[in-house]
Parts: C-alpha cells; structure tokens; sequence
C-alpha cells in the first residue's frame, strides 16, 4: 500500500500566499501509522518519494527524492544522481511524501539509461 501526505509549504500573508520554508520533520522508514488508521492493519511503513517544490504559489518548478530500496536518488528535469539520506533530513522544499509498506528490499526503479 502507498500512502501520500501534502504538505501545505504555503502561509497567507496580510492579503497573498507566500512560501513558508520552514524545515519539517518528517520519518523515514518504520513508521506505524495504525493509530491513524481505520483498519487494524499494523504494517511498517518506509518513506520512498519526496517531492519538491521551488517557487511561489503561482509558479514553480519540481524534482524528487525517490529511493530504489538501496539507493536515494535526486531526480531533476534532466538528471539523476545518486542522493544521501542527509539531504532528506534537511528538505526545507519538501512537497509531498510517499510512504510504502511493501519493504524496502522489494522496491526497485526502473533502469534510466545514462
């Protein structure tokens, strides 16, 4: 199962929106979620996907984090390069996470040819 959370990054200031780049702390990997839940399912979750957010409300541009079970990769228009974990910590652009509760081990990405 995959989960997503939306991470509102936008605050309204006096009469517009402005971009609030306030570093949020999110969990990465053996998360329980039941006590959120409506089912009785008690399964661990992983984060696999972040994705981000440059800009203002009315404009922006977008890359990932996404994690093939070994690796976290940072994806940007044109490329893709391997990515620390550290980066994830500290994601102040931080838009929409994705959790898995299949393991880690099972997830794999496509191949991208260089």
């Amino acid at each position: 199962m995959i989960t997503k959370f939306h991470i509102f990054s936008f605050r309204l200031h006096q009469t517009h929106y402005i971009k609030n780049e306030t570093l949020i702390r999110y969990p990465i990997s053996n998360i329980d979620f039941s006590r959120w839940s409506q089912t009785s399912s008690s399964s661990k979750y992983s984060l696999i996907s972040v994705v981000n957010h440059f800009g203002s409300m009315n404009s922006g541009h977008y890359t990932s984090y996404c994690n093939d079970g070994r690796q976290w990769y940072y994806c940007d228009d044109q490329s893709i390069r391997p990515a620390d974990i550290r980066e994830l910590e500290y994601n102040v652009h931080a838009y929409l996470l994705f959790y898995s509760s299949i393991p880690q081990q099972q997830l794999r990405l496509p191949l991208v040819p260089n």
